[in-house]
């Protein structure tokens, strides 16, 4: 759809690819939901308190340490995230 928009109105390429116009703006910029935000902020965060901790603090002092700062997180999740970003 991109490369025909020149040559073809959006909405009629819409309807012969089933696409609607909002769906194909929204997938031409494309911008980060609220939960992907906190999601990252949550992550930085994990990241600087095991860092803070000298690498010595596991899942369940970070859970501790995320719900002091007011942070909603349950300890698996915290287990994950810290797998996933190799800590």
């Amino acid at each position: 759809m991109k490369k025909h928009r020149s040559n073809f109105a959006v909405e009629k390429m819409g309807k012969v690819f089933k696409v609607s116009k909002s769906g194909y703006y929204h997938w031409l910029n494309p911008k980060p939901s609220s939960r992907q935000v906190d999601e990252q902020q949550t992550l930085k965060l994990i990241k600087e308190i095991h860092e803070a901790s000298k690498n010595q603090y596991g899942s369940p002092k970070i859970t501790y340490e995320l719900k002091k700062k007011g942070v909603s997180i349950s300890r698996p999740q915290v287990a994950r995230w810290t797998q996933m970003l190799a800590l």
